[in-house]
């Protein structure tokens, strides 16, 4: 003879589950269908904020910040991400300078300058984490640089996937 099973659920859902299993939720949903427009389009700065927005909701679901904390934290890391891009560029500019027709002694002094560069670029990652670990702890701290490549890896998946489902068919649900 057959019993029959039945579903039991918490009495009270953790508010704090719930939010994070809507914030992911979003996040899949929206990541995989958010990319329809090609870079350079009008929509480009709306994609912009839009990734953003994931962003800001996959950081905070991952490093289970409270409301509190978020408003300490981002202005911070939001300064210290603009600093990192800012550096970024100009190791970029320096390496693209080497490869214009320069001689071996200009080269060589590019090249050093490009390692001073990065070394100033790694430092400059760790006190970011310093300073994060003043307002989340280390321990939350010292996993920005893993969840920000997660967060990149899960949206260049969603684009490539974007760009391999055929324009004319809407997307399985």
């Amino acid at each position: 003879m057959k019993t029959k099973r039945s579903l039991s659920l918490p009495a009270q859902p953790n508010l704090s589950m719930v939010v994070k299993s809507a914030l992911t939720c979003a996040f899949l949903c929206h990541g995989f269908f958010a990319f329809g427009q090609r870079p350079g389009a009008p929509d480009s700065e709306d994609k912009a904020e839009k990734i953003q927005a994931l962003r800001i909701a996959y950081f905070v679901e991952q490093l289970d910040l409270t409301a509190e904390e978020s408003t300490q934290f981002w202005p911070v890391w939001n300064a210290i991400e603009d600093d990192l891009k800012t550096h970024m560029k100009g190791i970029r500019d320096v390496e693209d300078g080497i490869t214009q027709g320069l001689d071996d002694n200009q080269i060589q002094r590019e090249l050093e300058t490009l390692k001073r560069l990065q070394l100033e670029g790694i430092e400059m990652r760790f006190e970011a984490v310093e300073e994060a670990a003043k307002i989340i702890g280390y321990a939350r701290a010292a996993q920005l640089q893993r969840i920000e490549r997660d967060f990149r890896s899960r949206i260049m998946r969603a684009r490539m996937q974007q760009e391999q489902r055929p324009m004319n068919r809407r997307p399985r649900r």
